[in-house]
């Protein structure tokens, strides 16, 4: 077909298309539009979640087995600088009430019950955060959360100097962050980590570089092996390269005092040509991304516990509408790990495998509105954005929904359908390709150190506990009845014996007994009477009666008798 057939065709397919929508059933149509939102559907912003890597900062070392970090690495003033210019294009970008984009994020004015900033628990991202604060909320007022009939805020005056209102940052003790510094307290991930480097590919990787590592080793002769730097340990080189190239490369433009105050060796700032600090670099994120946005090292690791926070957070009723997460690279590479985005991240990029300093993840959370923006229960829709501090503008991240391998969503590039990923299918897939709990993280991640893997292995064992008890109790209550059961069958057995015997002598001795019954006698009471027991086995009851009337009175006053034998002669008598 033709362009101009394709033309004069377009009016009569739109037509046909919307006769047949209207022959659907209601049913079917609202399916439709909940699923496939059209590209003029009204779409109210309702969340917003960012994740940031922090500023620049000074240098920082790692250990390339553990990831611990070596010397306490602070924001710069270049850092804090880009951290509010990112502060400022969110509140340009998205305190808007225009119709394009629609939302009711209320970033005029901090409110504590809509806006919330967490942070890892360190120097260079907390300062990110109040940075990213002061160009976000610029206003000297603040609400107070607490609202009025019509839904307002209050506002209250800083009693401050003149300047932003102080905002709260929240942080969590690093041993026990499993959401933005997870790589850290992941054992699993660092074991992935040192069977990765033992790999044919890392080790080719290794090969392809080797001038490159050799040059630097003659730059830090102190971390050289075997005349190279090791490629795991290609960190070590580079940032101080980059942190003397950041903070004293401009010197012209009088960032002298920053240069002399943050880097220990300025001159790290002209030991590479531009090309090789090019080719470093390069370097650098490509072995960053492979240890820490793939599926193979990182996996779901690293990025489930945070995702699902921010999917719990989407539920409705909103549990408040701006959420920053300051935090690190590996925390953004890990969150598209998960998503088993990193690929589209790359493409988007054109290419580029790292993510800069004061850049952000951006996930925009939507609801499809038909009448009112105030309406609820309508479907969440999501968008992934990616806004890098070199760029004006922020790039749409692909992502995946539905079951199995997935349905591509979240950029309408390939299919205009597609531009936003459905919240519900969304998460679908996120529960089957992700760790949906901290415990199961904590099980995966073989993590026994965490509150939270500490409670989770305490509710295991209370549960076993319960269980080996109720066994225990069990098997008790089953010995018991045995043991009781032949105890007592045991007791009657006997007490059956001894009524029989009681009433067996009871009638030999109450009964017509003629003078040839014969009453036993013991042989204690014998010789006691003065009977031979030797040479006397029995005796008649006449024998007893008339030949032995003393001896038995004498035996009745018997003050040493035993019990058995007074009971024996006052049956006899």
């Amino acid at each position: 077909m033709s362009v101009l057939q394709l033309q004069l065709h377009r009016p009569v397919m739109f037509i046909c298309l919307l006769v047949t929508v209207a022959l659907l059933p209601k049913e079917t149509s609202l399916v439709l539009a909940q699923q496939q939102p059209s590209s003029s559907s009204f779409k109210l912003l309702k969340q917003l979640h960012v994740i940031t890597r922090h500023g620049a900062r000074t240098m920082l070392a790692k250990d390339a087995d553990t990831l611990s970090e070596q010397g306490g690495a602070t924001l710069t003033p270049l850092g804090q600088q880009q951290l509010y210019d990112l502060g400022v294009w969110l509140r340009q970008t998205y305190n808007t009430t225009s119709l394009s984009t629609p939302n009711n994020l209320s970033l005029g004015y901090y409110n504590p019950a809509w806006h919330r900033l967490e942070s890892s628990d360190l120097d260079r991202t907390v300062s990110s955060a109040h940075s990213l604060a002061l160009g976000l909320f610029p206003n000297n007022q603040r609400a107070t959360g607490i609202f009025n009939e019509t839904g307002s805020a209050a506002l209250m005056e800083s009693l401050l100097p003149p300047g932003p209102p102080a905002i709260p940052v929240y942080t969590t003790q690093e041993e026990n962050d499993v959401y933005l510094r997870s790589y850290l307290n992941c054992p699993t991930f660092q074991d992935n980590l040192q069977d990765f480097y033992e790999t044919d590919k890392w080790k080719e990787l290794e090969q392809l570089n080797l001038e490159l590592l050799r040059k630097l080793a003659r730059i830090f002769p102190e971390s050289a092996e075997d005349g190279k730097i090791p490629l795991k340990d290609l960190w070590n080189a580079y940032d101080p390269i980059h942190v003397a190239i950041t903070e004293c490369g401009n010197v012209s433009s009088g960032n002298v005092s920053s240069c002399e105050a943050l880097v220990d060796e300025p001159h790290l700032a002209t030991a590479l040509s531009q090309s090789e600090f090019a080719k470093l670099e390069a370097l650098t994120e490509k072995t960053e991304h492979l240890k820490y946005a793939t599926e193979d090292v990182a996996g779901n690791l690293l990025g489930s516990n945070l995702l699902w926070k921010i999917i719990q957070r989407t539920a409705e009723p909103f549990d408040g509408k701006f959420f920053l997460y300051s935090a690190h690279a590996p925390t953004m590479l890990g969150f598209l790990a998960a998503l088993q985005a990193s690929n589209g991240f790359v493409a988007a990029l054109s290419g580029e495998h790292f993510v800069e300093y004061g850049s952000a993840l951006i996930l925009e959370v939507y609801q499809q509105v038909m009448d009112s923006p105030s309406a609820t229960g309508a479907p969440l829709y999501l968008k992934l954005r990616y806004k890098d501090s070199t760029r004006e503008t922020a790039v749409d991240i692909p992502m995946k929904q539905d079951t199995g391998e997935g349905q591509v969503c979240g950029t309408g590039e390939l299919d205009p359908s597609q531009e936003y990923c459905t919240l519900t299918r969304w998460t679908l897939w996120a529960t089957q390709h992700t760790l949906v709990t901290p415990e199961r993280w904590c099980l995966a991640c073989n993590n026994s150190l965490a509150d939270v893997c500490l409670r989770s292995a305490a509710a295991v064992n209370n549960d076993a506990d319960s269980e080996s008890a109720g066994t225990n109790d069990q098997a008790w209550m089953i010995l018991a009845t045995f043991v009781g059961g032949f105890v007592g069958g045991l007791i009657v057995m006997v007490g059956v014996i001894f009524l029989c015997g009681c009433h067996k002598r009871t009638k030999n001795i109450n009964g017509d007994a003629s003078s040839n019954d014969v009453v036993p006698i013991d042989s204690e009471i014998r010789g006691t009477a003065g009977i031979p027991s030797e040479s006397i086995v029995s005796m008649t009851v006449n024998d007893w009666n008339e030949g032995n009337t003393e001896n038995g009175d004498a035996l009745m006053n018997d003050s040493d008798d035993t019990a058995s034998d007074v009971e024996n002669r006052r049956v006899l008598t």
